[in-house]
């Protein structure tokens, strides 16, 4: 979805997701990224490794949150924060908000925003979305 949506707004955008080919992330990378989505374990690995540089990043989606912390990411998730620019917009994406990515949210987030989807939502055509 970061990549269709990089299109239609002509920028760079980067996807940093483990169990993918960690070759094909690294030439797209090297385009310089302004957006990147990923799970905090790859979008660690390729900060520490000096594969993405995090100065151009204006906006980090981290997705799949509460997963990555039942399997241990915690401090990786921390890591990443510290590696970004002050003004960084982050996201965090969670099915479910424990008490652990509230405490993430305030402590790296100015003014963080929960947005609540109750049960299952049925986007129709009758909808709009707009970015």
């Amino acid at each position: 979805v970061i990549l269709v949506l990089g299109d239609y707004l002509n920028t760079q955008c980067g996807a940093c997701i483990g169990g993918t080919n960690l070759g094909e992330d690294l030439q797209k990378l090297d385009l310089g990224q302004y957006i990147i989505s990923g799970t905090p374990g790859r979008v660690f690995d390729m900060i520490r490794c000096k594969t993405l540089r995090t100065r151009n990043i204006k906006t980090l989606v981290l997705d799949v949150a509460n997963e990555m912390l039942n399997k241990g990411f915690k401090k990786q998730i921390y890591d990443v924060y510290s590696f970004l620019p002050p003004a960084t917009q982050v996201l965090l994406i969670s099915a479910t908000l424990p008490y652990e990515i509230l405490k993430i949210a305030n402590k790296f987030m100015t003014d963080p925003i929960r947005i609540l989807v109750k049960g299952r939502v049925l986007i129709t055509t009758d909808m709009g979305q707009r970015y």
